[in-house]
């Protein structure tokens, strides 16, 4: 399971990249944001297609 910290994106790319595996209801990047639209009646947003954990090396 990889690290929390590895879920990274700059969204600067108009694309959403292979982190966000589930992303739906025209949930989309766009000019370096990433845009969830908000509407009565429908879902939408970014879900990531992995699962991720917490645990790693303690902060010191």
């Amino acid at each position: 399971m990889p690290s929390l910290s590895s879920l990274v994106d700059n969204f600067n790319d108009d694309v959403i990249g292979p982190n966000w595996g589930d992303s739906y209801g025209g949930a989309n990047e766009t000019g370096g944001q990433a845009r969830v639209p908000c509407a009565a009646g429908t879902y939408a947003g970014y879900q990531t297609g992995r699962a991720w954990t917490f645990a790693g090396p303690p902060c010191i």
